[in-house]
């Protein structure tokens, strides 16, 4: 979707792809906005809060970086999501955070550090600090009002955002 929706378009007589290209443009419709969201913070979660600790603690080096790897993707998936922008192919996805104007740059800059890092529990303390930057901007965009600094907790009352209830139901991709 982002590369349908970026770049030239050399030759368009009836405008057919022009207008297609332009409705798509503002991302996802709003409930598969936070219906993603919310998929992506729950995994987020899961990896970060709940299973990374109880990894290192077994030195499963290869699931370790699996995790790490997957908290990159998902985080960056958050930030795309929350500035209605289909994410880029994987190759690009860290670096086009600094095209976003919001968790964009600042989130690039945290995600930089934390692959430099070893696992353990500096690695652990800069997924804390990525989780937080996340739920800051869920509650400054008025995605959240929850106080608490669990992803899991956040996403009910992105849940509750969605208009089509029939949504919930629906299986949609992930990522």
């Amino acid at each position: 979707m982002a590369a349908f929706t970026n770049g030239e378009v050399f030759a368009d007589n009836e405008g057919t792809l022009s207008n297609l290209r332009k409705i798509l443009q503002d991302g996802y419709p709003e409930d598969v906005t936070l219906y993603k969201l919310a998929q992506n913070l729950i995994s987020l979660a899961q990896i970060t809060q709940y299973n990374y600790p109880r990894t290192y603690e077994r030195k499963d080096g290869p699931a370790l970086s699996i995790m790490r790897g997957k908290a990159i993707e998902y985080s960056c998936a958050i930030a795309f999501l929350i500035n209605h922008k289909f994410k880029p192919y994987y190759k690009w996805l860290a670096r086009a955070l600094d095209t976003l104007n919001v968790l964009g740059k600042e989130l690039h800059e945290m995600l930089v550090i934390f692959s430099r890092l070893p696992d353990g529990a500096s690695a652990y303390d800069a997924m804390a600090g990525i989780n937080k930057m996340i739920i800051g901007t869920l509650r400054e965009e008025g995605l959240s009002e929850s106080g608490s600094e669990y992803l899991a907790d956040h996403v009910n009352e992105i849940v509750r955002k969605i208009q089509d209830k029939e949504l919930l139901q629906q299986a949609i991709p992930l990522l």
